[in-house]
C-alpha cells in the first residue's frame, strides 16, 4: 500500500489563513464586547423609563 504524503501548504497560505481567521476572531470579539457592554446599560434605561412611563399613566388616571 502506497500512502501518499499529506501536502504541507506553503509558510504563505498558512499565514494568510492564520491572519484572515484572527481578523475574524477579532470582529467577532469587538462585537460582541460591543452588544454586551453599551448596549446593555442602554437597553435597561430604556426599561426604566418605559416602567415610570406607565406608572405615571397609572397615577395619573
Amino acid at each position: 500500500m502506497a500512502h501518499k504524503q499529506i501536502q504541507k501548504p506553503s509558510p504563505q497560505a498558512v499565514g494568510i489563513t492564520t491572519l484572515v481567521l484572527g481578523l475574524i476572531g477579532l470582529a467577532a470579539g469587538i462585537w460582541y464586547y460591543r452588544e454586551h457592554t453599551a448596549t446593555r446599560s442602554q437597553r435597561l434605561r430604556r426599561q426604566a423609563n418605559r416602567q415610570l412611563r406607565r406608572a405615571e399613566k397609572k397615577l395619573r388616571r
